[in-house]
């Protein structure tokens, strides 16, 4: 894993192991390049993450140093505002004696701060931050809101990470460090008002496009990309296939061979001659687990920040490898239209239940949280929705303004970050300009997915026609596009596999019981995990046995007892509450026993 830690404020001698920049600033971690005089222009200390930055895939220090030899005159802010992917690069200015972290314009890659008097801590990672601040003589606890903000609304952000007086780098900032000053430093913004949509479109592809060829062009043996049955990892291959670089990539989609995510992809395969592969981008070197083992060493790994997190003991294989994915494709569209009745679009309690459902935002006996925790977490997304509000969104486009940069960020950015540090994993349709473009339509239009559709049919004329994982098409987008040739994909035939599958070390299935036939269809028929409709009864077993542990007095202060153990009842028939459980599973067990 590729972490660093900027210490300000402390003698950098008292730092093991950090490369001074000056009496009290100093850098710790792996990768770290040696300070380089380039004249007057800026030089690579660290990077971490995996992204691009025009054609040029990044992966290593040296990738973007070799980029700014090319761009000798590029300034900090250009370059942040540049980068495109969950990638974050420290970069130090020889004429101000300054290091400037620069996570992408997105902010996907999470810089966490700790401040204490004059004593900063600067990561890419919140558990070396913590080992850092601990050898400081501070022992940082954890946040009770953030975890049950994450159940609530399925993600973190209202509340800035899962321990107490840790923050991030805003979104669209970059972070100055001198030897005894810092300060926040705003990106640009892209500037879609006066272009029209035929101009957008033009530019979100090229960045696409651009993103597309950097992956292709990235030095590993494995590129892998993954496509299901949804829209974004369909616009992702849309890309692919007019970039002309399909032979680059081979193309993995995980589940039983019967789920719908691999008939649509599988179909897809062979409709456009494209290679399958069994191999997912990683091996896994993991010892032996069972579910609960797995499960705390899971959320340990992600620091609490998510209750899920990705595959446990990744490791990338001998050759190199890139995994792509179809994240970002949420922000061409509308996340949260479908679920929005336009005329009653004003912010208050009846909009955030419909966003967010009953168990979040519900009356009193229906909702999960404490009535004190629900009043902090409700006027939490108001303080956002009313900063966004004066910041010049749209006011149809102010829910989706909270996917850009709270829901998106803490989850798709999340994920890609954190797997980045062992594998890289880059998402192709990551474009600041696409989301923006996509926020400036109308709702009932947004909500459509037009633009994500309108750019697939320039890119792959026909593709957008062919069967997805469930109908795709609303009487809005026939009503804009007119009538689609909806076709069946092809079914017959042995897939050409390219032969490679992962090295598994150890124990690598997840501690559940594998789901039947009759589970994968009744999960297909609720568009839930087929592997946690499978696992329901244990882990509910589990829980269960957690929160008789704990005990009510502990647990009152923060979630209505009540409505925590109705999701413990046997039988749960809707995707939102299966999910619940095992997110309230994971949380706790972190919260108490990590």
């Amino acid at each position: 894993m590729k972490s660093w830690t900027v210490v300000q404020g402390i003698d950098s001698s008292k730092i093991p192991g950090a490369m001074k920049l000056g009496k009290s600033l100093s850098i710790v971690g792996e990768s770290i390049l040696p300070i380089r005089e380039r004249g007057p222009g800026v030089g690579v200390v660290a990077l971490s993450g995996a992204g691009a930055i025009g054609t040029r895939f990044l992966r290593e220090p040296r990738d973007l140093d070799a980029w700014l030899s090319e761009h000798p005159s590029a300034t900090p802010s250009a370059i942040g505002a540049a980068l495109r992917g969950a990638v974050c690069a420290v970069l130090w200015e020889p004429s101000t004696r300054s290091l400037y972290v620069t996570p992408d314009p997105l902010g996907s890659a999470f810089v966490f701060i700790w401040r204490d008097g004059s004593t900063t801590v600067v990561s890419n990672d919140l558990n070396s931050l913590l080992e850092v601040v601990a050898r400081l003589g501070t022992t940082l606890q954890k946040s009770m809101p953030y975890l049950l903000s994450t159940l609530v609304v399925g993600h973190g952000g209202y509340y800035p990470t899962s321990y107490e007086g840790v923050d991030v780098v805003p979104q669209g900032r970059l972070l100055r460090l001198s030897m005894d000053a810092q300060e926040f430093m705003a990106y640009e913004r892209p500037d879609v008002g006066q272009a029209t949509y035929e101009e957008l479109l033009a530019q979100t592809r090229t960045e696409i496009l651009d993103n597309v060829v950097a992956a292709a062009e990235a030095p590993a043996e494995y590129r892998i990309a993954h496509l299901t049955g949804g829209a974004d990892t369909r616009l992702m291959l849309s890309a692919i296939l007019h970039a002309g670089v399909a032979d680059r990539f081979s193309f993995f989609c995980s589940g039983p061979d019967n789920s719908t995510d691999r008939v649509v992809s599988d179909g897809l395969v062979r409709q456009y001659g494209l290679t399958p592969t069994r191999h997912p981008g990683f091996d896994v070197e993991l010892e032996p687990m069972n579910h609960r083992e797995r499960t705390l060493a899971t959320t340990q790994m992600v620091s609490g920040l998510m209750p899920t997190g990705p595959s446990l003991g990744m490791k990338e294989p001998e050759g190199g490898s890139v995994i792509l994915s179809g994240g970002y494709g949420g922000l061409l569209r509308s996340h949260y239209g479908s679920r929005i009745d336009p005329t009653k679009i004003k912010f208050g309690p009846e909009l955030l239940r419909q966003i967010w459902g009953n168990l979040a935002f519900g009356d009193a006996g229906q909702r999960l949280s404490s009535p004190g925790l629900h009043r902090d977490i409700s006027s939490r997304i108001s303080a956002k929705y009313e900063q966004l509000a004066a910041s010049g969104f749209n006011d149809d486009a102010l829910m989706d303004g909270l996917f850009l940069t709270v829901r998106n960020r803490y989850y798709v950015g999340l994920i890609s970050s954190t797997v980045s540090r062992t594998v890289p994993r880059f998402d192709p349709l990551y474009t600041p300009l696409g989301a923006h473009w996509g926020l400036s339509l109308p709702l009932q239009d947004r909500a459509t997915n037009v633009a994500g559709f309108d750019l697939m049919e320039s890119m792959s004329p026909g593709l957008r026609n062919w069967e997805f994982d469930f109908p795709r098409f609303s009487d809005r987008f026939l009503a804009l596009r007119g009538a689609q040739d909806e076709k069946s994909l092809p079914s017959a035939g042995t897939l050409p596999w390219d032969g490679r599958t992962n090295m598994v070390t150890g124990s690598s299935g997840s501690g559940l019981p594998l789901p039947t036939t009759e589970q994968v269809d009744f999960a297909n028929s609720i568009r839930a995990s087929a592997a946690q409709v499978a696992g329901l009864d244990l882990v509910q077993s589990q829980c269960k046995q957690l929160i008789d542990g704990i005990g009510r007095k502990e647990l009152e202060p923060h979630f209505d007892w009540v409505v925590l153990n109705r999701l413990m009842r046997p039988g749960l028939k809707s995707r939102g509450p299966i999910r619940s459980v095992y997110y309230l599973y994971n949380s706790l067990l972190w919260y108490y026993e990590g």
